[in-house]
């Protein structure tokens, strides 16, 4: 008996190739949902008011200044919804950032005294980020969110340590943070990036023993970072 040519197994081997292309696009899909980025540049603190009480003295209040720092952070996030054109206008992060910059002076009734010592400090953000902004191969993103951030305020060592003022202080808390980012897409997964940024920072209280006490009013810093995107 002769068997009859049959056209199953074209069509299988049809739906198989249909259905391997589909899983492929699916997960090349899924695959470039998720984004990294590194980042580092400047960090510019804000004046931060503060007022030392002197025991025995009228409080003295002013103003501490500081030096151009360095800050850098790294974000894991996802793109969120469905694409509008290249990629959803949503997507969400969880970012590391880190900073310090040199105390340069406090401004006090008294005038203006050079000071010493770094204040460090990091955190950890959650944020929601919004695309402003597309035109071929630029992208425009403006968002923020909530986090902890951990501050070191440190003993100083110019001209004010023979007081025992402006001591030392470790303070964390819950804060926000907002940033602009704008990206160039270099090829299909990568892009560079500038972002322009603005943690809020808690104040503190110093009291060392013997020495004047000083109050930390809060303070802000302003990071402007140079990065690359990678989704995967």
């Amino acid at each position: 008996m002769t068997r009859q040519p049959t056209r199953a197994k074209p069509a299988l081997h049809l739906l198989l190739g249909a259905a391997l292309a589909l899983c492929a696009s699916a997960a090349a899909a899924d695959h470039l949902r998720w984004y990294g980025t590194l980042g580092a540049g400047a960090a510019f603190l804000t004046d931060q008011d503060a007022t030392i009480q002197d025991p025995g003295l009228p409080a003295a209040n002013g103003s501490l200044t500081h030096d151009v720092g360095l800050s850098g952070s790294a974000t894991l996030g996802r793109y969120l919804g469905d694409d509008d054109g290249d990629v959803p206008r949503w997507r969400a992060e969880l970012e590391l950032l880190g900073f310090g910059a040199d105390r340069d002076r406090f401004e006090g009734p008294g005038g203006a005294d050079a000071l010493g010592g770094t204040v460090r400090g990091y955190g950890g953000f959650a944020n929601l980020m919004y695309r402003v902004w597309e035109r071929e191969d630029m992208r425009v993103w403006l968002g923020g969110g909530v986090g902890y951030v951990s501050l070191r305020m440190p003993n100083d060592t110019g001209s004010l340590q023979n007081c025992g003022c402006l001591g030392p202080d470790r303070n964390g808390e819950a804060t926000w943070r907002i940033k602009l980012v704008g990206e160039k897409r270099l090829d299909e997964r990568n892009a560079a990036f500038v972002e322009l940024g603005y943690v809020d920072l808690p104040g503190g209280f110093s009291a060392p023993a013997g020495g004047a006490t000083t109050r930390y009013d809060d303070f802000g810093l302003i990071n402007l970072h140079v990065g690359l995107r990678r989704d995967f």
